[in-house]
């Protein structure tokens, strides 16, 4: 759901696991699990990761064999009234776990005949349409498996009040995202294309999205405290957890936060209204004596339709699929600016589990959780890792994230998420997280293009699987439990290291400029030296470019640097924007005036020489602008 945070942790949210001290309990296929067995395990667990992560409070649920068989909240809702939490009672915002509701409700409506999988979307939109940038139309199946190929588009996601919110058919008609590859090609998340199935929902269903779900799902499952309404009900509002920050020791409280993309993230729910749902998906649709779904559609739904390559998993119609200590299991996780959640069902052992946390560090916690669940109750051995003969050389490299702006400066945000490759030996391969490096982990080749992880714990998103393109050359990257992106390699100039060190150069040049500007002016009025008007326009140039350059680069990392940016642009960004445009115009007359003070032999040799370079820094400075649309 979230723009900048996800851009600079989503890659540590899903690998940095830490281990755990538990004692395993194997659960054989149709044995019970024991509540005061599992209260005792998430005591412990819970303890450990609330006070690690520096979160408040969390809501749990576990179900099995289509009963709820342990509930409980952790820690505080809101901390100033020290409320704590209740697992059937308090608030949580799951993020886009909101997402399984939008699929389950289409495959309601392909059961009633209303809707086609296979159909192109134009069919159901009649406000607006999606334009055939590719001969292949987009199909709700391209939507369910998050293979539309539309680019990211993280601005607007969230909005700072209710007033801010617009109806969902115009925010989509108004914020649509470029088309930037063939649907069905690589898989790359996409908030705006669930929005969009549920505004298709609506469309065909003749009622809003959040009354259909209340009508259609939420009350058949007897979800009470289930909402995707925003502002919440009045009967809700005050059982509403706390989102926090943990800074200087202290937990700081957030207001609501809007979802402006209502249908991909805006649910308010509760662990144990979380719990029918996830009886009604483990049954097949069924929950007690209702069904919400046939057999048959709740069977398809579950089955993987796309995967980036054979040896990963992918996306079923909606859920994600995924294989943790050789078990299969479907799931989804969520994510606002201070929620945290993941909705895990093990359908061969007809086992579920919900866990949300309400502090904006809980990602971890979260994946801790999941990862600690598996190896407590269906623990497996670590296999003894085979090496491969082959050179492993050829997938070094750089790889960006196919879910990435293209068309907009977002695409500069797609280097936090980048992995970098660098081999180590002959099978080894050393990964490093993010720009700059968060993380580095090791991996070994297995078979040809399948590489394990040889660190210990294990990586709970499974081996790394590269795949070459038509000519043979190595291209993309995938991990097989996190289906949510694809990875591309990149080239040598997209690469992060190559732009660190590229604008660093450029920014060193232009402070040598504004360092020097106010010394050369002392020694002119000194020694009162007349320069010719031709070097002082020179002058003034290189001296306007380097400070613009300098306020650029400040003004555009506190930008993004901000989590709020995610609301929507400030109104001062209007302005920063409108910088590289003066900063090419500069660039271009520097040009000119470095070919002039060399032919006229301005300056001394020395400063000809630094004029020269700076001028060629404003050149490279405004290529990399343009080419990360900052221009």
């Amino acid at each position: 759901m979230r723009m900048c945070i996800k851009y600079v942790t989503s890659i540590l949210v899903i690998l940095v696991l830490a281990q755990l001290e538990s004692t395993p309990v194997n659960a054989q296929q149709n044995e019970s699990l024991d509540s005061t067995e599992l209260g005792a395990f998430f005591d412990g667990v819970m303890a450990s990761q609330l006070d690690a992560y520096h979160v408040p409070g969390a809501t749990v649920s576990v179900v099995q064999n289509g009963k709820l068989i342990f509930a409980r909240g952790y820690g505080y809702a809101n901390t100033g009234q020290r409320t704590p939490v209740v697992a059937d009672r308090i608030l949580f915002r799951p993020g886009s776990v909101s997402k399984l509701f939008v699929w389950t409700a289409v495959m309601q409506l392909v059961e009633q005949g209303k809707l086609d999988l296979n159909a192109d979307i134009n069919t159901y939109l009649t406000d607006f349409k999606i334009p055939p940038t590719y001969p292949q139309p987009i199909t709700l199946s391209n939507l369910m498996t998050h293979t539309p190929g539309f680019e990211e588009q993280g601005l607007g996601t969230f909005v700072r009040n209710d007033q801010d919110l617009k109806p969902l058919g115009e925010y989509l008609a108004t914020h649509m995202p470029a088309r930037m590859r063939p649907p069905g090609e690589l898989t790359a998340y996409s908030n705006y294309g669930a929005s969009l199935a549920g505004y298709i929902v609506s469309q065909v269903s003749g009622m809003p999205f959040d009354q259909y779900v209340e009508e259609n799902i939420f009350k058949l499952l007897e979800m009470h405290h289930s909402t995707f309404r925003q502002p919440l009900p009045p009967d809700l509002a005050p059982d509403m957890a706390v989102g926090y920050t943990y800074v200087n020791g202290t937990y700081q409280p957030h207001d609501f936060e809007w979802v402006q993309s209502e249908p991909a993230g805006a649910m308010t729910t509760t662990a144990t209204d979380l719990a029918s749902f996830m009886i009604a998906h483990l049954q097949n649709g069924r929950f007690e004596n209702i069904s919400i779904l046939n057999e048959a559609t709740a069977q398809e739904m579950h089955q993987q339709s796309f995967t980036n390559d054979p040896h990963v998993n992918g996306f079923a119609h909606g859920f994600m699929v995924a294989t943790i200590n050789n078990q299969h299991i479907i799931w989804h996780g969520g994510d606002t600016f201070y929620f945290h959640s993941a909705l895990v069902l093990i359908p061969e052992h007809n086992v579920g589990f919900f866990v949300s946390y309400n502090g904006a560090t809980g990602s971890l916690a979260v994946q801790n959780t999941i990862r600690a669940f598996m190896d407590h109750y269906f623990p497996a051995p670590q296999p003894a890792l085979s090496i491969s003969a082959d050179n492993v050389t050829r997938y070094a490299g750089a790889y960006l994230p196919a879910r990435s702006g293209y068309s907009t400066p977002e695409k500069a945000l797609g280097l936090f998420q980048s992995i970098t490759v660098v081999p180590e030996g002959m099978q080894h391969l050393e990964v490093s997280l993010g720009l700059p490096s968060q993380m580095v982990l090791h991996y070994v080749e297995v078979e040809p293009s399948v590489f394990r992880s040889a660190d210990v714990p294990p990586s709970i998103f499974g081996d790394l699987v590269f795949r070459a393109d038509d000519q043979g050359s190595i291209k993309y990257m995938f991990w097989q439990n996190n289906p949510t992106t694809a990875y591309i390699k990149s080239p040598w100039y997209a690469e992060p290291q190559f732009n660190l060190i590229l604008p660093s150069i450029c920014i060193l040049l232009f402070l040598s400029v504004i360092i020097w500007a106010p010394i050369g002016f002392w020694i002119k009025r000194h020694f009162r030296e007349e320069r010719p008007y031709l070097v002082r326009l020179a002058s003034l140039c290189s001296n306007a470019l380097s400070a613009l350059g300098m306020a650029f680069m400040i003004g555009f990392i506190v930008l993004f640097s901000n989590p709020e940016t995610a609301l929507g642009l400030p109104s001062w960004a209007q302005y920063l924007f409108l910088l590289p445009w003066i900063i090419a115009v500069l660039a271009i007359g520097m040009v000119f005036f470095t070919i002039l003070i060399w032919m006229r032999c301005y300056l001394s040799i020395p400063g000809r020489i630094h004029y020269t370079l700076v001028m060629l820094a404003a050149l490279a400075f405004v290529w990399w602008l343009a080419y990360w649309n900052l221009l």
